[in-house]
């Protein structure tokens, strides 16, 4: 697995996060093509996004965005072909050791309660519950992560 910064709209970035809409929305039983909930979120918002490739085509994404004093993880994706390799953990690794190069305490997240293996992750690596965040207060079945990097 090699990791690139890309900008957020590439369209490699674009395509991944497209192909996770449609699965969140699947997931939640939304229509397919409904954009994803929660305030929406601009490339010029990013501090970082990250895409991962396997054998050159683009398998793993995720950005960070600043909220406050935190960075918060935006959009992690690995594409369903790719699940099972431990893909997820090492980008995982990899955002919070960007946020901690960007001098970041605390990365905080939005999941949602279906998202089990999603959260089975975050949990092993350290993240408890936390307060909404600023754009998700209604989004149903949101759960709300933080895990300090100090």
């Amino acid at each position: 697995m090699r990791w690139h910064e890309m900008p957020y709209d590439d369209p490699d970035v674009v395509a991944l996060m497209s192909l996770m809409s449609v699965e969140m929305n699947l997931l939640y039983g939304r229509p397919a093509e409904e954009a994803p909930p929660g305030a929406p979120v601009g490339p010029g918002e990013m501090a970082l996004t990250l895409l991962g490739d396997r054998e050159g085509a683009p398998v793993a994404t995720a950005s960070l965005r600043r909220v406050g004093e935190d960075l918060e993880l935006k959009r992690m994706y690995v594409a369903a072909d790719a699940r099972g390799e431990g893909m997820g953990a090492s980008l995982l690794e990899r955002t919070e050791t960007e946020a901690r190069r960007r001098g970041v305490r605390r990365l905080v997240l939005h999941t949602g309660e279906q998202q089990t293996a999603a959260v089975a992750l975050y949990r092993s690596r350290g993240y408890q519950p936390i307060g909404s965040l600023p754009g998700y207060e209604d989004v149903p079945g949101s759960l709300f992560l933080a895990r300090s990097l100090i």
